[in-house]
């Protein structure tokens, strides 16, 4: 179980910075910016190998998100659903697309 502070700053390419630091921290260890008043916490609560994580927006929601979390997971309450993703999801579809072998496109 964890609670650290999210930096979301953008980075000079423009992509977010997404680091997790350690809650007495000033500043991000990645991209070096102070965090101000408005910080947002990542939750991160692991039991029994599922791990659940969460963004909030101040610290007193994120230590009540963790206790729920916690609680459901180990009564197996919290439904974690675990996604997996066809290998070929339109595999007959895209194959009618492509030209067979000694064909001409």
């Amino acid at each position: 179980m964890a609670i650290q502070i999210y930096c979301d700053r953008k980075l000079e390419d423009g992509k977010p910075c997404k680091t997790s630091n350690a809650l007495n921290a000033k500043k991000c260890s990645r991209c070096g910016a102070e965090f101000s008043r408005e910080r947002k916490y990542r939750v991160c609560v692991s039991v029994k190998g599922l791990r659940v994580n969460r963004i909030v927006q101040n610290l007193t929601i994120a230590r009540e998100v963790e206790s729920t979390i916690k609680g459901d997971l180990v009564r197996g309450e919290y439904d974690v659903k675990h996604h997996k993703v066809d290998r070929y999801p339109d595999a007959e579809r895209c194959l009618g697309a492509i030209p067979a072998m000694g064909q001409g496109a």
